[in-house]
C-alpha cells in the first residue's frame, strides 16, 4: 500500500506546484482564496455525507486517512482550480468547457471508485448520481464564489 501512497503524494505535490502557472489567469489572492474555499466546501460536504448521512464510510487504517486527505484536500482542489480557469477563459469554446466538466466529473468519481477498490471508502447506498450531484454542487458553489470574488475585487481596485 505504500506505492499508491507515494504516487498520490507525488501527484498532490505536482498539483500544488502547478498552481503557480494559474497566475496567468488568476491573481495570487484569487488562487489562495479559491483553494481555501474549495477545501472548506469539500470538508463540509464530505463531513455531511460521512458523519451525518452515513452514505460513505472511511477506513480506520492509518494510511487511509492520508489517502483521503491527499486526494480530497490537495488533488481535487488543484484540478478544480484548473477547470475553473478553463471555464473563465474566453479562449476555450463552449463544447470544450462541457467536455472538461464531464471529464472532471468522471475523474472525481473514478477517484472515489479507486478509494473504494483499495478499501479506504465504502459505499453504503451511494451511487454515481449522488457523486455527480455532490461534485456539481461543489463546482457551482466554487464558480459562484470566484465570480463574486472577482467582481468584489474589481470594485475595490476601481476605487
Amino acid at each position: 500500500m505504500t506505492l499508491p501512497l507515494i504516487t498520490l503524494s507525488a501527484l498532490a505535490a505536482a498539483g500544488l506546484y502547478s498552481l503557480r502557472f494559474l497566475r496567468i489567469s488568476f491573481r495570487t489572492v484569487e488562487i489562495a482564496a479559491a483553494f481555501m474555499i474549495l477545501c472548506s466546501l469539500i470538508i463540509e460536504v464530505y463531513g455531511m455525507i460521512t458523519l451525518n448521512l452515513d452514505l460513505l464510510k472511511h477506513s480506520s487504517m492509518f494510511t487511509g486517512y492520508w489517502y483521503i486527505n491527499l486526494y480530497l484536500l490537495i488533488l481535487v482542489p488543484c484540478v478544480t482550480l484548473w477547470l475553473i480557469a478553463a471555464l473563465f477563459s474566453p479562449a476555450v469554446p463552449f463544447f470544450a468547457k462541457a467536455l472538461l466538466i464531464v471529464s472532471w466529473l468522471c475523474g472525481n468519481y473514478g477517484g472515489e471508485l479507486l478509494m473504494n477498490a483499495w478499501g479506504i471508502l465504502t459505499f453504503d447506498h451511494w451511487n454515481i448520481a449522488y457523486s455527480c450531484l455532490d461534485w456539481l454542487i461543489l463546482l457551482t458553489l466554487s464558480v459562484c464564489f470566484i465570480y463574486g470574488f472577482r467582481k468584489m475585487w474589481r470594485k475595490q481596485v476601481s476605487r
